[in-house]
């Protein structure tokens, strides 16, 4: 009605928008990683690799998006999250946390040509438990790999591998009476929180949410000398 576009107008009502389109840029710090290890040897043939790494992902507080324009769902967004939501930009919090991750592994040199791989690495994630999102649904994984190397001759080495891990991650909705207390002890602030204030960080507010991600890695690399 004429009344309530006249309305809307004065007071600035957020109007909704079939379609828009436009530019959105952001940036995210590459965190810095730190990496050492050491290595046995037993009888000539026998490898022992002990590894630990750490990556400083409090770089990823969070991620800031700037619009080129005025987006009509920011303007309804803003109402309920004014510190995280403006006219043209969007704050999504991830709170990622650095953290140590350590794994071994093992060789076995079959004969001068020929080496036998394995390895494990229990992954710890560096994303909090009430962090959790869809955007990335890592948790704890554990990573299993194979791998063969051939000596196909003295300037040359042929490497095969492969590897598999696994996260399942099971995100509980809090209990009816969280809001009123002010207490969330299962759900994720990124996924499933139900509060009034949540909603643009909590796609899926007041619902049970599992998630699993599998992930397979095969690989070959020729190198030479020359």
């Amino acid at each position: 009605s004429i009344i309530g576009a006249v309305t809307g107008a004065i007071f600035s009502f957020p109007q909704g928008q079939t379609y828009e389109s436009g530019y959105v840029t952001s940036e995210l710090t590459y965190p810095q990683h730190f990496q050492a290890g050491v290595k046995f040897k037993y009888f000539d043939i026998f490898h022992f690799n002990l590894d630990a790494g750490w990556t400083d992902f409090d770089e990823w507080d969070s991620l800031d998006i700037q619009f080129d324009r005025q987006v009509s769902f920011l303007s309804t967004a803003k109402i309920l999250s004014p510190d995280l939501v403006t006219d043209t930009t969007l704050e999504m919090p991830l709170n990622f946390r650095s953290v140590w991750t350590y794994n071994i592994g093992m060789a076995m040199d079959l004969n001068s040509r020929i080496q036998l791989r394995a390895g494990f690495e229990p992954r710890r994630s560096s994303i909090p438990k009430d962090s959790r999102s869809l955007q990335a649904p890592i948790g704890f994984m554990r990573m299993y790999a194979v791998g063969l190397g051939y000596q196909w001759d003295l300037d040359t080495t042929i490497d095969l591998s492969m590897s598999f891990m696994k996260s399942v991650e099971h995100i509980k909705a809090d209990p009816q009476d969280a809001s009123s207390n002010n207490e969330y002890p299962n759900s994720s602030n990124s996924l499933n929180r139900n509060c009034l204030t949540c909603v643009v960080t909590n796609p899926y507010p007041g619902l049970d949410v599992d998630t699993k991600l599998t992930i397979g890695h095969a690989g070959i690399s020729f190198r030479t000398k020359f």
